[in-house]
């Protein structure tokens, strides 16, 4: 057995690949992986993802960082809800409509114009920051947006540090001792009433 067929078999069953910064060029080492949900390719010098199949399952794609110049692949990812191709070589938003796409983001590429993007119906979060966007011009409905960054946003604020503790109640004061009867003296009360008890013999 070839050492390429070697590498189809043990991506067979999984549902979870992560191969960041290894220096990529291609991806038919993957070859058919029915099981896979999960991808992690940052950061390596992928062209076009092209190659892989049986990928009817995948939710996860992250791709990131690579030389990626074309959407075409998304035909061949019916389920995706999570897409990252940040620091690419796109110039276009030329793309199929993906249904279940909930997360886009294209930023750091080259993009002028939202121009060839169709509607997405999912899609709830969209960036494409760092690029040279300068209009709405051509930016489909997106019926489901909740979040949408733009050329020149910041980077979001970090959270604010959680409150420090409250610091516990004070203990409660001692209760005051119980008032005595005005003139009564300790153990006078007793006296008399051992006296009384005398005096009836």
């Amino acid at each position: 057995m070839s050492a390429t067929k070697a590498i189809h078999v043990s991506y067979r069953n999984a549902s979870k690949i992560s191969r960041n910064g290894e220096g990529l060029r291609h991806v038919e080492w993957m070859g058919d992986c029915p099981k896979l949900e999960f991808l992690y390719l940052r950061d390596n010098y992928l062209p076009t993802f092209f190659g892989p199949t049986g990928l009817d399952l995948l939710k996860v794609l992250d791709l990131g960082n690579n030389e990626i110049t074309s959407l075409d692949f998304l035909h061949h990812l019916p389920v995706l809800k999570h897409l990252s191709v940040n620091s690419n070589r796109l110039t276009t938003l030329r793309m199929p409509v993906c249904p279940n796409l909930e997360f886009f983001s294209v930023s750091n590429n080259y993009l002028e114009s939202f121009m060839g993007m169709p509607s997405q119906p999912a899609l709830t979060v969209f960036s494409c920051c760092g690029n040279q966007i300068s209009s709405f011009a051509g930016l489909p409905a997106l019926p489901s947006l909740e979040c949408l960054r733009l050329p020149g946003d910041p980077d979001p604020p970090a959270p604010p540090p959680p409150p420090p503790p409250r610091a516990p109640p004070p203990p409660a004061p001692p209760a005051p001792p119980a008032p005595r009867a005005p003139g009564a003296r300790p153990g006078h009360h007793g006296h008399q009433h051992r006296h009384r008890e005398r005096t009836r013999h």
